[in-house]
């Protein structure tokens, strides 16, 4: 068996990567709130996910772009296009520039690895059941010899990590701002190499490290290479969640959307009638801001963070015109989905859509987007539906993906 062909058993989930750590621990005692370094005497603990061997293959055959690989050089990353250097007919030599600055001493960066390696888009997929957030891993090669990718910074994500070759050492700063959200005003620019650190560990091949959001960490490898993933976060937070709703509500009401009375600055009048006018409109936000429905929203907006699992679809297209009732199906495994109703629709949201249909076959849809697993054919659904019925259902939710052979 291939490297990229690792077996679906193998399927990392929250409570294997962080073996033997609780998740219910995990999530109460340290998630957003503290780092965990788990240590293992377990050298391959990771290896179903990535190893170096299968690194070396991914950079053989990143293609002629490589628009997702990136070079770390004195702290700065750089695609590594704009560094390949141009051959007789033209063609860029573009792996012999990633190893050109690899063994000058720059951390090599491969971003979003889970989009085309199927054991870390597994992970990630059973990451975003779990967890109702999205996941993307970035891999880190980093030559021996003490070499450092980056200088002391925080992330605005918070990140798992996985040693998967090699060990680093890690060097963690604290948090000045707890919990900072992207796009603001950056911090611990200050902080510089001679700083002292608050905890040093080693992160050695098998080993885990969490990192809140904010903690100031650096990192350096030491005298063989070292592969780790980096497993970025993306959770949705309150403020996002209330900022949607409020730019949605600004779309719905006109009165959002008017000016400050012109020349107010100036006009005690006209600043304590928009003091008035303000009064009015934060009732009407808050009168306009239902909880369920935000709620609502926002599950529907977490089961498609991340990407598609549609790995079969091609076949399943092909095969859908020769479904009969008997035909075994099952529910794809990996798609997290959403099911909702309203007077007239039931609704279920998957993959960065929604299928509708009528509501009179809520009970069969809600049997069939909530099935645990298992084969089941058309005269296994419950409900009234005719045969047709039933088999204009399993055939809408083959093409759609939620449902595979």
């Amino acid at each position: 068996m291939s490297s990229h062909e690792k077996s679906p058993e193998a399927v990392f989930g929250l409570s294997r990567l962080i073996d033997p750590v609780e998740p219910k621990a995990f999530l109460c005692d340290h998630w957003e709130q503290k780092p965990l370094h788990i240590e293992r005497d377990a050298p391959d603990y990771y290896s179903d996910l990535l190893t170096l061997d299968d690194v070396d293959q991914l950079l053989m055959m990143a293609g002629p772009g490589f628009e997702t690989i990136r070079v770390v050089v004195n702290g700065e990353e750089t695609p590594i296009e704009a560094m390949a250097q141009r051959g007789p007919h033209g063609r860029a030599n573009t792996l012999e520039a990633i190893y050109d600055h690899y063994r000058r001493g720059s951390t090599i960066v491969l971003n979003s690895l889970d989009d085309r390696w199927a054991p870390l888009q597994r992970l990630t997929h059973a990451l975003g059941a779990e967890l109702s957030a999205g996941f993307q891993v970035n891999v880190y090669l980093t030559p021996a010899g003490k070499a450092q990718g980056f200088k002391p910074h925080y992330d605005t994500h918070d990140v798992l990590v996985a040693q998967v070759h090699g060990s680093k050492q890690w060097r963690l700063y604290g948090a000045p701002y707890e919990l900072p959200l992207a796009g603001r005003p950056k911090f611990g620019d200050e902080i510089g190499g001679d700083a002292v650190p608050e905890q040093e560990l080693t992160l050695k091949r098998g080993d885990f490290l969490y990192l809140p959001r904010g903690v100031v960490h650096a990192a350096t490898s030491n005298d063989e290479a070292s592969v780790h993933l980096t497993i970025g976060v993306h959770s949705l937070r309150w403020a996002n969640v209330l900022q949607s709703a409020m730019e949605k509500l600004f779309d719905e009401d006109v009165r959002f959307r008017q000016g400050v009375p012109a020349g107010f600055a100036r006009d005690e009048d006209l600043q304590r009638a928009a003091v008035e006018s303000l009064r009015q409109l934060v009732g009407v936000l808050q009168d306009g801001l239902s909880a369920e429905r935000v709620i609502e929203e926002t599950v529907t907006q977490a089961v498609s963070v991340n990407s598609p699992s549609l790995g079969g679809h091609l076949l399943d297209l092909e095969r859908v015109r020769d479904l009969t009732p008997s035909t075994p199906v099952r529910r794809r495994p990996g798609v997290v989905s959403h099911t909702a109703v309203t007077d007239t629709q039931v609704t279920v949201a998957f993959h960065n859509k929604s299928v509708a249909l009528p509501r009179q076959v809520e009970r069969e849809v809600r049997w069939l987007a909530g099935h645990p697993g298992g084969e089941f054919s058309a005269a296994d659904l419950p409900g009234c539906l005719d045969q047709p019925g039933r088999m204009l259902l399993l055939q809408t939710f083959l093409r759609e993906g939620l449902l595979t052979f």
